[in-house]
């Protein structure tokens, strides 16, 4: 049976967890107009007990009204996508971002089996807060990065679809039939040509702090962390690919020519064809952690890429 043959599998968020998203909760920051003259909104929500931060950039000039929701990729804080959501917004178009979910206590298995349904419960609880005060989240782009690929999926296939106009995978995990055999192959090569020479532009571009607060995030729950990387570099969502298009949402893959981890050319051998646009990202600095080093240069490919997507679902319609 091929993959594309084999039925979607889902999951259920535990019955006995009852307040897993609790809006009642919801707790906004005032407005701050950051140095650039965006407006900056803080909120946080409460899923399965614990404290979800995320942060709504608004721009002065609003080209595109539709929000881009960012989903960070695996080990990474809120702050690893500050400048990407702050370049959206520079360039005309709201953005969010928010901390993953982290606790020392995540009590049910399910959280462990599969830890994408936590995260697809937090963006729910986030979208649903930010649409009752701040912005209408009832239309959505979503973008999904590495791991945040197959947790935006996950999102999708779990969320009333209406909601959502574009999918744009970013260097995404899920697309190119990898295992965790294949992963760890690839983790040293990762590391010593992507991670480590990229350090001093990770450094120069964030707080001194990004680092510490990295390793603080990954330190928090280290059995949760170790999941969510077992799911990553086992997950295949060319299925669920296909399936999104299929009910009306637009798709795009936005892959990086020196991406070590997911290396263009198997993605594009085993799924271009999947979705509407597809496209490589050149660039010398067009490695796997693309998104910290080029904020400004993929959020403008990615506005580029939906707003392509739009006209031509348009002029189709």
């Amino acid at each position: 049976m091929s993959y594309l043959e084999q039925p979607i599998i889902t999951h259920v968020i535990p019955a006995d967890s009852n307040e897993l998203a609790s809006h009642a909760d919801i707790e906004f920051e005032t407005d701050k107009v950051s140095e650039i003259n965006t407006r900056l909104v803080h909120g946080k929500v409460h899923v399965a007990g614990v404290e979800v931060p995320f942060t709504i950039e608004q721009p002065k000039h609003v080209v595109d009204p539709v929000v881009m929701t960012y989903v960070n990729g695996y080990c990474a804080s809120k702050p690893a996508y500050r400048n990407i959501r702050t370049a959206f917004a520079q360039n005309g178009k709201p953005s969010l971002t928010m901390q993953p979910v982290r606790a020392k206590l995540l009590i049910h298995p399910q959280y462990y089996v599969t830890p994408e349904s936590v995260h697809t419960a937090a963006i729910t609880a986030v979208l649903d807060a930010a649409n009752d005060r701040l912005i209408d989240t009832t239309l959505c782009d979503v973008s999904g990065h590495s791991m945040g690929g197959f947790i935006a999926t996950d999102l999708l296939l779990h969320s009333d679809i209406e909601r959502f106009r574009t999918l744009t995978l970013v260097g995404s995990a899920g697309l190119d039939a990898h295992t965790l055999r294949t992963m760890l192959w690839r983790l040293p090569k990762f590391l010593t040509k992507e991670l480590i020479p990229s350090l001093p532009d990770l450094y120069n571009q964030h707080p001194k702090s990004f680092l510490h607060n990295e390793l603080r995030h990954i330190g928090v729950n280290p059995f949760f962390t170790v999941a969510e990387g077992l799911r990553a570099a086992q997950c295949d969502i060319r299925e669920r690919v296909r399936y999104i298009g299929s009910l009306g949402v637009k798709t795009a893959a936005l892959q990086f020519n020196k991406d070590e981890f997911f290396p263009e050319q198997g993605v594009r051998s085993r799924s271009q064809y999947l979705f509407n646009h597809y496209e490589v990202y050149e660039d010398p600095r067009a490695n796997h952690l693309a998104p910290q080093r080029d904020p400004e240069g993929v959020a403008k490919a990615q506005i580029r890429i939906i707003k392509n997507l739009v006209e031509v679902s348009n002029v189709a319609a």
